[in-house]
């Protein structure tokens, strides 16, 4: 920093961006913390099944492991961005990949800043402030979880920039430019972003066109309308894929014909979030109704806001007062439904009722607030001895302001401990602990610090020069301090990049055939890899899921699971693909008993099945042959006619080929693909192709090279423009590669064998059998090789009563466990007589919501805990979890207690009524000094067959992995998806062995 204080015009102030970023963003652009939230549970999923499709020759149509199939081209934010193709189809996405893009998108939004001021300013070392505030600016911080979030601020001031340029100084220079970024910022970053940015420019371009018109100067109106059409005309080209993709979606998707006001106005930036201009910490503990912490914090600087206020009171610039009017009408509109604007805007202005989160008209604030620095702030007034007595009399307000609130914060504390100076815990156990008026008092106490320092040095420091340097610095450490005081709320986890990226790699690296001896209910999208990835990991394990965590739904997945839950579940009781010849025709569906649908029965809409009455065939066989995203190819005997179901979203433009001879296809169950094929040995394939999207897409990626090129051309001397032909002309060379590749690509998919589950456990002297089988078929089959008593199937979360204990095998069908700990525990649920060794380390469970958890309360077994009272006349008592619990903590105890207690395996179990769905788990977590180790969680919703009766969930846990006797044992509910149910009768036992 010495050097910097002696010759900053020495060094270029996008080297002094790129240092701040990396040094601010440290644990993301060194990868010492996984990044979080979307970037984990869905950014990086996306962009690795769209890099595996580019790597295998297959564009990325169809993603058939989520929500039984979607067109993920029709969700725009995936498929159409350079980005996604330069990088997905070289090196391909991983955590590491995405670690480096996020650092580099939030660098480059400094530097759009910077050039941004600079155009404004005039002067870098106004534009390197404000760079400094953008990039670290508490938008970008709390967006650092979603990169398309990130996008849509670095891409915004470059647009923003050109597309004014464009209107002052119309060229094809500024047209191309103005193009190019308008294309990035709607391909890459939050569309509403780009409705907005629309809107700005069509109103300057009138208030441009127009003051021509009154002035007469029609020379100035040619070009401008030349050069606007000419960049409107490339914007509409490029795209053109975009354009394709909403005519062949709009019809199918809801969410195009408009929101509601209730679902648009989440996520606003709350009133109360203003506060983040000030003391931005506070808001991660503030409670937000309808939004959260990443979508409330307007902090740009509290040095950079003083010398904003100080600067109108110094001078008076008439683009300044315009600007700060747009800022403050995209601050209340921010504010959602806590302001007059944003209901205003979402009935009257078209595309306004189309999106979320209204805290991102805050984003809009943001830039023009970088515009009101630039025009408005000139370094030369730190000369000036009023300003300086000004700006000193400021600040010394505010650290009034800040003492007054620090201390308010101390004696309404409840308790004496700070947590954030517990240095024997990770940081990030601090940061989640400490409480709210903690979070006041630290933060205040940091302004403080640095304001004197401010007011030291507008005292002391008379050299012009080195003040501007000194303020630039308080400025960067005042933001970077606040990054890292956010990032761990917002934007990085506890765990490993490089734990992340081994278990991403462990997962298949190709395309691999279905096992269809499981059915697809038992595929939990939300539960297959460790922590943190728990959603959307279906993609990751090339594993057909029901369930998708995404914005973009079809309309079809919504009116089965509202109309249709009963099909929608017997349907999903059947592997991917199944034969059916229990076929009815869809009609039949309205008038049909919902408790008489079963797994074999099937709803056609195909008019040459409408009478037909088909033979049952229990000789029947299905192998895969390949089973890529938009290729599906399967080998089926059977001896007589049978509808072959595929469990794949029905949508236009899929192809079904039986023997090679295109057949009809039709919607089955209202939502799945289904094809008629006669006796004998068949061969069925489905095939996905979009020739316009497709060629549209290609046309658009060299558009996009070409002019890339044509402005390299333009404004670089002949050494760079030599270079920029060598990389135009490999880049269409590659491009007519992958074309080739894509065209004649046929790689062999991997083969996965049917599996087999059975658990033989010696119980004292005789022995006990339990099968577990996904399919009827298999519970069936096993009649034949097993020679003891076979039950009948079930169903069911639960064992049924009427089944007795010396029954020597119990069968289960499709039962929704795999461990034979839970087997264990179920049967002595229900059997009084089935025995195993089994301890309790306590008898009572701690109970206690997150808020709380410095002090746990006691309760034994449920019977007394928080919120309790009597269920009916029986007087058992229960504990109601409310949406606003997202943690409630059960049970903690330490390694010792296992060992002594020679625990091998943790079952955990309780009866759980659901009030409201959603998303929520039973949870058992391992730590060490606050790290996790390990993580398992079981769904509670899967369980839940009858959401207006009490269910049965355990989940069993083997402790077959190290532990230390101080490690830390967590069960806890776990509810993200804000979900409302009651619990009671919560079991925790340990047991020494099978």
């Amino acid at each position: 920093m010495t050097s910097f204080l002696k010759s900053p015009s020495e060094v270029s102030p996008v080297v002094w961006l790129f240092l701040i970023s990396v040094i601010a963003y440290w644990q993301l652009s060194l990868m010492q913390y996984g990044f979080v939230y979307d970037n984990c549970d869905a950014i990086l999923p996306w962009r690795f099944f769209v890099g595996t499709s580019l790597q295998h020759g297959v564009f990325p149509f169809w993603n058939p492991y989520q929500h039984n199939g979607y067109p993920i081209f029709g969700d725009m934010r995936s498929v159409f961005n350079p980005e996604m193709w330069l990088v997905g189809s070289t090196i391909g996405y991983s955590v590491y990949t995405l670690h480096i893009l996020i650092t580099a998108y939030i660098f480059l939004a400094g530097v759009g800043a910077y050039k941004l001021s600079l155009h404004f300013s005039q002067d870098k070392k106004v534009a390197l402030l404000c760079g400094i505030v953008y990039l670290l600016s508490g938008f970008i911080v709390n967006q650092s979880q979603d990169i398309s979030r990130t996008l849509a601020a670095t891409w915004l001031p470059y647009a923003f920039l050109f597309f004014y340029r464009l209107q002052q100084a119309p060229s094809l220079k500024n047209a191309l430019l103005a193009s190019l970024f308008f294309y990035l910022l709607i391909t890459g970053g939050y569309l509403p972003v780009s409705f907005m940015l629309f809107y700005i420019v069509a109103f300057v371009f009138i208030f441009r066109a127009g003051k021509i018109l009154i002035t007469k100067n029609y020379k100035d109106l040619k070009p401008l309308l030349l050069y606007h059409g000419l960049s409107a005309l490339i914007i509409i080209l490029l795209l053109a894929p975009n354009i394709i993709t909403y005519f062949y979606i709009a019809d199918s998707v809801t969410r195009y014909g408009g929101l509601t006001y209730e679902f648009a106005s989440f996520g606003n930036m709350p009133v109360k979030g203003m506060v983040s201009t000030i003391i931005p910490y506070a808001i991660p503990k503030l409670k937000f109704s309808a939004s959260d912490v990443s979508l409330s914090s307007i902090y740009f600087g509290l040095i950079p806001l003083m010398l904003i206020i100080i600067s109108f009171f110094y001078k008076r610039d008439k683009k300044a007062w315009i600007f700060l009017g747009i800022a403050v009408f995209f601050l209340f509109s921010s504010f959602g439904k806590e302001s007059f604007l944003h209901p205003f805007l979402f009935r009257y202005i078209p595309l306004m009722d189309l999106f979320r989160h209204p805290s991102f008209f805050s984003l809009i604030t943001l830039l023009f607030v970088i515009l009101i620095l630039s025009v408005q702030f000139d370094f030369q007034y730190l000369g000036s001895k009023q300003f300086r007595k000004r700006l000193i009399l400021l600040s010394a307000g505010v650290v009034l302001i800040l003492l007054i609130t620090a201390i308010a914060a101390f004696f309404t504390k409840t308790d004496n401990t700070f947590h954030l100076f517990h240095f024997n815990k990770p940081w990030h156990i601090r940061i989640e602990e400490a409480s709210l008026h903690e979070n006041i008092i630290v933060h205040a106490l940091i302004q403080i610090m640095l304001l004197l320092l401010l007011i030291l040095s507008l005292t002391k420091i008379k050299a012009t020069k080195i003040l501007i340097r000194v303020v630039i610095l308080l400025v960067a450490i005042e933001m970077a301090i606040s990054v890292q005081l956010m990032i761990h709320h917002t934007g990085v986890s506890q765990f490993s990049p490089r734990a992340m990226h081994e278990e991403i790699n462990s997962q298949p690296k190709t395309f691999i055939l279905p096992d269809l001896s499981v059915s697809t209910k038992t595929i939990d999208d939300n539960s297959n890899l460790k922590q943190p990835f728990w959603r959307n990991t279906s993609i990751f394990t090339k594993a057909v899921s029901s369930k998708s965590f995404n914005s973009f739904t079809l309309a079809i997945n919504d009116t089965l699971t509202l109309r249709y839950p009963e099909l929608l579940n017997a349907t999903f009781e059947n592997p991917v693909a199944y034969l059916s010849t229990n076929v009815l025709p869809a009609h039949k569906l309205e008038s049909f008993d919902p408790d008489s649908i079963t797994p074999c029965l099937t709803f056609a809409e195909s008019f040459e099945l409408q009478d037909n009455i088909l033979n049952s065939d229990n000789q029947s066989s299905i192998e895969p042959l390949k089973f890529y995203p938009n290729n599906f190819i399967f080998e089926v005997k059977n001896e007589t006619p049978a509808v072959f179901v595929l469990q794949q979203t029905y949508f236009d433009r899929w192809e079904v080929f039986v023997n090679d001879r295109k057949a009809e296809l039709f919607k089955v169950n209202k939502k799945f693909t289904g094809v008629f094929i006669d006796s004998g040995h068949n061969q069925i394939e489905f095939l996905y192709t979009n020739n316009p999207v497709k060629f549209a897409t290609y046309f658009s990626l060299l558009l996009f090279i070409l002019i890339v090129f044509v402005v390299i051309m333009m404004i670089s001397d002949k050494r760079a423009r030599l270079i920029a032909a060598v990389i135009f002309l490999i880049s269409l060379s590659g491009s007519a590669i992958w074309a080739q590749i894509n065209i004649t690509a046929n790689k062999k998919t991997a083969d996965i064998p049917l599996k087999t589950r059975a658990k033989i456990h010696n119980q004292e002297d005789r022995q006990l059998i339990i099968l577990n089988t996904d399919l009827k078929t298999g519970f069936d089959q096993s009649k034949n090789f097993l020679k003891t008593r076979v039950d009948r199937y079930n169903r069911q979360p639960g064992l049924p009563a009427g089944l007795k204990s010396e029954f020597d095998t119990i069968a289960l069908y499709n039962y929704r466990l795999s461990k034979p700990i839970e087997m264990i525990g179920i049967l002595k649920r229900y059997y009084n007589s089935f025995h195993t060794k089994s301890a309790h380390l306590t008898d009572h469970l701690h109970f206690v919501r997150k808020e709380d958890h410095e002090t746990p309360k006691l309760y034994r077994y449920f019977d007394d805990m928080m919120l309790t009272k009597p269920a009916g006349d029986n007087q058992e008592f229960f504990t109601k979890i409310e949406s606003t619990d997202e943690f409630s903590f059960v049970e903690r105890f330490k390694g010792e207690q296992l060992k002594e207690a020679s625990a091998n395996y943790c079952f955990i179990s309780a009866e759980i009524k659901m009030i409201n769905s959603g998303d929520a788990y039973l949870t058992f977590h391992h730590t060490r000094d606050g790290i996790n180790m390990y993580w398992e969680g079981r769904s509670i919703e899967n369980y839940l067959i009858d959401t207006q009766a009490w269910q049965y969930v355990c989940l069993g846990v083997v402790i077959n992995f190290p532990y230390r006797n101080n490690d830390d044992f967590t069960i806890s509910l776990w509810n993200p998806g804000k979900a409302k149910f009651l619990v009671r009768n919560m079991k925790l036992e340990f047991y020494e062995k099978l």
